[in-house]
């Protein structure tokens, strides 16, 4: 049946999201600590929370609250109607039997800072003005011991709070897989596979919204907030399975080999790549296989001979994959223009690959291998840098570019890491989530790590929950909108141009579009890039003519910009590329090299306006 269909049936089935609620980034260590310090010093307390603006942010949200799911959620009108007004309230709650408060709150000094939320149950206080009364004095404690609202965010020792675990209803029993996350609603998703399900949870709550039945064998989970859809790989049934993000509805299946498993998503192209195939299909080769999410449709299997295939990174400014090759050891390397292998690279200092992480600024590949370590490698050669120690039963390898931190999960800890740069990391710290845990997910834009945690004789099957804290405040969101570019020959000259030479990072063309007035990004790898105006710095380093370069050690790379030129010699906009200190290792070889690929994409471009011409 067409997806069409599917979806129509799908629309037709009606069920509640929970409601979209916006969160912002918070990390508010001291502040978590002092007050949950002060919710065990007052039992009589049933809810407390603190509301103040985190660095970088505009408006007041909760930044600290025992409750975990409540941390980063915007501060509500009346929220805000008691920090413009400086007056408590209390509202007494006869349905439920407590008192709701809400104060202002200072510092020390008496600068105000925000406001505190509590709950105090009726067999606690007398009436309204005697919960005031109580609440009163539990504000003036927590005042006194905050001595600026630049102390609420100050760092503690450890790199993660543990946080109060989400249970699983109690038939859901067995492994679990992979985890998928929607940010939009508050959602969390688990491939229970043992248990043929996906569990979803509400993260506000913490509890299970609805469990997803009619899988053989789940393992990976994907969420497009976009189309509201989830797409689930079913290795028992050999297929992607679609569902609708609202009713939970299948709406429709792409057919692949037994053992779909392991997937990475290109978020430019919404194409997702998927193992399956090998062993378990009684083959002795296995497929990667490329499906278009938007329409629902497999693209192209991508042959690697191999019995099987585990996890897998996509970079988003080259044209590859890099897979998890666990018959043979090593890292076997797609090319997506090619459709191809390209390259394999072998594995010498650990066994079983089965996890995969990728630093791309830094061009490092962290591999996880059972035998307990996380082999270090150079995504430009495939060479092996080092090793890193972890536990054995690794499942999950996650590297965060914002904290720089390097997360691995296995035999039921999970280990934390620093890369302080690209050839030196320390380990931050272990964690015990729970007995088996080998699958966990960073949800970095709500600042929360889960891992999932069988059942066990003594506990039921449950979500690990863990704030990683001394982080970094994220990168500002651009508010530039990007213009409509159509420059397929342009498109089509930079994926050919980075397939011939796999060495380069990035690479974009720039010019002004037909009928416009500024140059922009007309082409690159990383799509969602097209249409964003060119820089200041990018028109200033190409105006004499020359070619610009700079080297960035962070980043092991040397920029380079330089004026894209036709096959007449015409300069027709500016070329930006990166070559990684493997291939340039100085500023002038650099050059020569961004030159040597100018003069091969000048001798396919007629004249400006064939790049904006059908390729």
């Amino acid at each position: 049946m067409k997806l069409l269909i599917f979806l129509m049936l799908g629309a037709a089935v009606s069920a509640a999201l929970p409601a979209q609620t916006v969160y912002v980034p918070v990390n508010a260590p001291y502040a978590q600590k002092l007050l949950i310090a002060e919710k065990e010093a007052h039992p009589e307390l049933q809810k407390l929370g603190l509301h103040a603006i985190p660095p970088g942010q505009q408006a007041y949200a909760i930044i600290a609250n025992p409750i975990w799911s409540k941390i980063g959620k915007l501060s509500s009108k009346n929220d805000l109607a008691v920090i413009t007004s400086g007056k408590a309230t209390v509202e007494d709650n006869g349905k439920e039997r407590f008192y709701d408060l809400r104060l202002p709150i200072s510092d020390a000094s008496g600068s105000p800072i925000g406001l505190t939320v509590m709950e105090i149950p009726y067999g606690s206080a007398r009436d309204a003005n005697d919960a005031l009364t109580k609440a009163t004095v539990i504000r003036d404690e927590i005042q006194k011991k905050i001595s600026g609202h630049d102390q609420l965010f100050e760092t503690v020792d450890a790199p993660m709070t543990v946080m109060p675990a989400i249970p699983f209803d109690g038939s859901i029993k067995g492994h679990f897989d992979h985890f998928g996350v929607d940010i939009k609603h508050n959602r969390l998703f688990t491939a229970a596979e043992d248990s043929h399900a996906v569990v979803v949870f509400d993260l506000v709550n913490g509890t299970v919204l609805k469990e997803i039945n009619g899988l053989a064998r789940p393992h990976a989970v994907l969420y497009r907030d976009d189309l509201n859809r989830l797409y689930v790989t079913d290795g028992g049934d050999g297929a992607l399975k679609i569902y609708d993000g609202k009713s939970y509805e299948l709406i429709g299946m792409v057919p692949l080999q037994k053992d779909a498993d392991s997937i990475g998503y290109e978020p430019s192209s919404k194409y997702l790549f998927i193992d399956n195939g090998g062993k378990d299909a009684g083959n002795g080769f296995s497929y990667v296989t490329s499906v278009d999410t938007s329409s629902g449709t497999k693209v192209a299997d991508i042959r690697v001979e191999s019995e099987t295939l585990e996890a897998m990174a996509v970079d988003i400014w080259r044209p590859r994959i890099y897979v998890n090759d666990a018959t043979h050891s090593q890292v076997t390397v797609i090319d997506r223009v090619k459709k191809a292998v390209i390259a394999s690279w072998p594995l010498t200092m650990a066994k079983d690959n089965v996890a995969m992480g990728h630093d791309e600024q830094r061009q490092r590949l962290f591999v996880g291998c059972r035998s307990g370590q996380i082999v270090v490698m150079d995504s430009n050669t495939g060479k092996e840098l080092q090793t890193l120690p972890i536990s054995k039963g690794v499942d999950d390898v996650e590297f965060d570019p914002a904290s720089k931190r390097l997360y691995a999960i296995g035999n039921g800890t999970l280990e934390v890491f620093e890369e302080t740069d690209a050839d030196h990391y320390r380990s931050l710290a272990s964690f015990s989530v729970g007995a088996d845990a080998r699958t966990g997910r960073l949800a970095a834009a709500i600042n929360r790590y889960f891992a999932a945690v069988p059942a066990s004789e003594n506990a039921p099957a449950k979500v690990a929950v863990l704030q990683p804290v001394n982080t970094p405040l994220p990168a500002a969101v651009s508010s530039e909108v990007p213009q409509p570019v159509t420059a397929p020959h342009a498109l089509k000259l930079v994926l050919e141009t980075m397939s011939a030479h796999p060495y380069l990072r990035k690479m974009g063309l720039h010019a002004i579009p037909p009928g416009g007035k500024d140059s922009v990004i007309i082409a690159n790898v990383n799509t969602s890039r097209i249409g964003n105006k060119s820089s200041q710095g990018d028109l200033d380093a190409v105006k004499d003519g020359k070619t610009y370069t700079a080297k960035k050690t962070d980043g092991s790379f040397i920029n380079a910009k330089l004026p894209l030129k036709d096959a007449s010699g015409n300069v027709i906009g500016i070329l930006v590329m990166e070559i990684p200190l493997t291939s340039a290792p100085t500023e002038e070889q650099a050059a020569q090299e961004a030159e040597s690929i100018r003069e091969e994409l000048s001798q396919k471009i007629s004249d400006y306006q064939s790049l904006f011409l059908p390729k």
